[in-house]
């Protein structure tokens, strides 16, 4: 068998090779429209060109919630990790968390990106937990269809710690199944990325005072004492 070579041909030198008039103007439309110009962003921070993909997203003229999404979730990145910084202030942490707690059906792929940008700048490996609708214009039966997409987590992931109710009024119950001679502590954070609750745990059920904190929705971490992540979530308080 002979050893055949394959080349890989760039895209836009094969549209100037080709001559295909139709192709070229598609693809001069795509690169200078605006999901062009997030591609651009992203090859930009790729490159190291950190002011170029500034300029670009400065200038970056959203027309809808995913595009806008994308425009927001790459102003965190370009002020912080693309720039070598890895603390986030309460109004970026804000911006992320509420990207990222959208349905991606709805708020794009910055949702996922605004997801992976929090679990790096935070140090946490937090898993979200999808349930989320859209309905969908069906042109051949002209009715709406109802796609669904659900990430469901490893039953593993909530096998050694319980939280319940939610929402929940005056008290947050934790119940933990921790091996002896293990503790735990839990933080609970509101909607600025401020800690507003941190409390040591042990085996067993804990009640957790939440009287004091105003109704919204927080999200909670529990760290066992080697530092392992026993769970993460959304959590609702209404009084």
């Amino acid at each position: 068998m002979k050893n055949e070579k394959i080349t890989f041909i760039p895209i836009k030198s094969y549209i100037f090779v080709s001559g295909d008039t139709v192709l070229q103007n598609f693809y001069n439309a795509s690169q200078t429209n605006n999901m062009g110009i997030i591609s651009s962003i992203a090859q930009e921070i790729q490159k190291g060109h950190i002011n170029n993909a500034l300029s670009l997203n400065n200038a970056l003229n959203p027309t809808n919630i995913v595009e806008a999404n994308h425009k927001a979730v790459y102003d965190v990145e370009l002020h912080t990790l693309a720039v070598h910084i890895d603390t986030i202030d309460s109004l970026q942490y804000a911006t992320l968390y509420n990207i990222a707690s959208l349905c991606p059906l709805e708020g794009g792929r910055a949702v996922f990106h605004a997801r992976a940008l929090l679990n790096r700048l935070l140090n946490t490996s937090l898993i979200w937990n999808d349930s989320c609708t859209i309905n969908i214009n069906d042109t051949n039966n002209h009715r709406p269809r109802k796609f669904i997409i659900v990430h469901y987590m490893s039953p593993a992931y909530y096998a050694n710690a319980q939280v319940y109710p939610n929402p929940a009024n005056t008290e947050l119950n934790i119940e933990l199944s921790l091996q002896q001679g293990k503790t735990a502590n839990v933080c609970l954070y509101n909607s600025l990325g401020q800690v507003v609750i941190c409390e040591s745990l042990q085996n067993g059920l804990n009640e957790l005072t939440i009287n004091k904190l105003t109704n919204g929705i927080y999200y909670y971490r529990i760290i066992d004492n080697n530092g392992d992540l026993l769970k993460a979530d959304k959590q609702m308080i209404i009084h």
